[in-house]
């Protein structure tokens, strides 16, 4: 879902081993160049895992 400019992705995955995994990332547009990441509400059948983050994202102009 997204709000202004912040998206909140709500994530289901299974794992490799078939344990399930579930997190909220939240990606915050900071502006045309920059963004943070962030995971939280972070768990593995049912176990609470740390969150992550926040990460900033930034673009690299060409050459640099």
């Amino acid at each position: 879902s997204r709000d202004e400019n912040r998206w909140t992705i709500r994530a289901l995955q299974v794992l490799p081993d078939g344990r399930k995994g579930t997190a909220v990332n939240i990606l915050t547009q900071v502006d045309d160049d920059k963004f943070t990441w962030e995971s939280t509400g972070r768990e593995v059948d049912g176990e609470i895992l740390p969150n992550v983050g926040p990460v900033t994202v930034v673009r690299q102009t060409p050459g640099q």
